[in-house]
């Protein structure tokens, strides 16, 4: 009896050792800025993916730093160098981090429509289409550039059975945690952000292999098209793409780290729901301020523009948050009643309705949700947004 209590004793004493050891491990979070050196990714009219890539991960890094004290952030690159893509998750595994995020930005072939618009997340897997095969071929190239590549990239064979087994191993381990991760990102993305939402998506990427955490990797716009350029080069697009995928984590820990203990998805000074607050020092961009966000009947009336109501309290629906002010045919407008939108710095926020109480809408809430999930109900005094 005494042997088994003290059997008993040894292993409550590992299970407490490990818990604390587990407490005391800071989350920790390692952010890949793609490209650079002598690789400068994909290039536009007046920049280079590359420098787009390092401002976005400074910025991601530098909210989480000041914003989680409890999380642990490394780079890859902090500076404008070269790092080959092999060793890239080996800083991950080294620090055995608990997330690894890989930022790029997004192009077309040279002779394609300049228009390709939107942010998608990529997840380590077998490409289920030419579009996912095509970011592969292009992400994974960079591998040439490396002088010993052929040392370093040879522990997949795909003619060895074998190496598709432990590929399918560490595939599976990780996946179903990295397409959730990269889900958060999206929905921030878009609900956040405005972005257009393309989806999260799996291919084989270099930059992702070998990686023994949940990993992504996230392509935050498209460099070919004039108007995502100008928004990615703007202080308003770095730290608004920035802001949603802190939201991003923060949605993640709070699903699968218990030492998250519900973060809040409210970063920024008098945030408004989960949305990003305007970066004051954004100014508008030569040409058209920010990307569109998606095509194109029901005409939105401009709150901003109409004219003064009565100061009385009445409550809206709020289901999309824009980077530009959308065309009065634009799609997404269509088939809701009532649609107006209120300026936020340079986002376009557009809200369903009009209800004098609180219970008037959320008996509406349930419709719009059918389109838009996240929708929500914000306060209004006459056509000015309270402040709650």
């Amino acid at each position: 009896m005494q042997k088994m209590l003290r059997l008993i004793l040894s292993v409550v004493v590992l299970m407490v050792c490990t818990s604390t050891a587990m407490a005391q491990k800071k989350f920790t979070i390692v952010i890949d800025a793609g490209h650079g050196g002598h690789d400068a990714g994909a290039i536009g009219d007046f920049s280079r993916e590359k420098d787009i890539c390092l401002k976005v991960a400074l910025a991601f890094g530098k909210m989480l730093e000041e914003k989680s004290k409890d999380v642990r952030v490394l780079y890859t690159r902090k500076t404008d160098v070269f790092i080959p893509l092999y060793q890239r998750p080996q800083v991950a595994n080294k620090a055995k981090a608990d997330l690894f995020v890989s930022i790029h930005v997004n192009s077309v072939e040279k002779g394609s429509p300049r228009t390709a618009r939107g942010v998608e997340t990529y997840t380590n897997g077998i490409a289920q289409s030419k579009a996912n095969m095509a970011v592969a071929q292009r992400e994974n190239s960079v591998i040439l550039l490396e002088s010993d590549y052929k040392e370093h990239y040879d522990g997949f064979n795909p003619n060895e059975p074998e190496s598709y087994v432990m590929w399918e191993f560490m595939q599976n381990q990780y996946m179903a945690k990295s397409v959730e991760l990269a889900r958060c990102f999206q929905l921030q993305l878009r609900q956040s952000g405005g972005r257009q939402d393309r989806g999260v998506k799996q291919t084989s990427l270099a930059v992702l292999r070998g990686a023994t955490m949940p990993s992504v990797l996230v392509e935050v716009g498209f460099i070919s098209t004039p108007q995502e350029e100008q928004f990615l080069n703007t202080p308003q697009g770095i730290q608004t793409t920035a802001l949603c995928l802190y939201n991003g984590v923060v949605d993640y820990r709070n699903k699968h780290d218990r030492r998250s203990n519900k973060l809040s998805t409210e970063p920024v000074p008098k945030p408004v729901a989960s949305e990003p607050a305007a970066t004051p020092e954004a100014k508008p961009a030569a040409k058209e301020a920010a990307p569109a966000v998606q095509p194109e009947p029901q005409p939105a009336k401009e709150t901003a523009q109409s004219e003064p109501k009565p100061a009385t309290p009445n409550f809206r629906i709020q289901f999309l948050t824009s980077p530009h002010k959308l065309a009065d045919n634009d799609a997404r407008l269509s088939g809701l009643d009532h649609v107006s939108f209120y300026r936020d710095g340079q986002l376009y926020k557009y809200t369903s309705g009009t209800y004098a109480t609180r219970a008037e809408a959320n008996k509406k809430i349930g419709e719009v949700r059918q389109r838009y999930p996240d929708a929500f109900i914000v306060k209004f005094m006459g056509d000015e947004r309270a402040t709650q």
